[in-house]
């Protein structure tokens, strides 16, 4: 299984593969966001050969475009909310 991680951004979006131990499997990349950027995403996204989980970062109406282009029917269903993952975190890591 691969684990997609996109931090949603106004004009690009930052995006990370790994895989269910941690390995990066496509290193960080930026896509404009566009129509060429999306369709970038996807043929990367559909050169893996597993399962893939993707989780956006919470920015507000910044993922409304990307959820209407690369989500058309359903929108994804993990959103990561960065200040409660970091408490989160703190909380695992005392």
């Amino acid at each position: 299984m691969y684990f997609v991680g996109i931090d949603i951004s106004k004009f690009k979006h930052d995006c990370v593969v790994i895989d269910e131990i941690g390995d990066t499997i496509l290193p960080s990349w930026s896509f404009i966001n566009d129509r060429e950027g999306f369709a970038l995403l996807r043929e990367r996204l559909c050169g893996l050969e597993d399962e893939v989980k993707i989780g956006l970062e919470a920015t507000g109406h910044y993922g409304q475009n990307w959820e209407s282009i690369f989500f058309p029917s359903s929108p994804p269903q993990n959103y990561i909310f960065p200040s409660a993952f970091s408490y989160i975190l703190s909380l695992a890591l005392t």
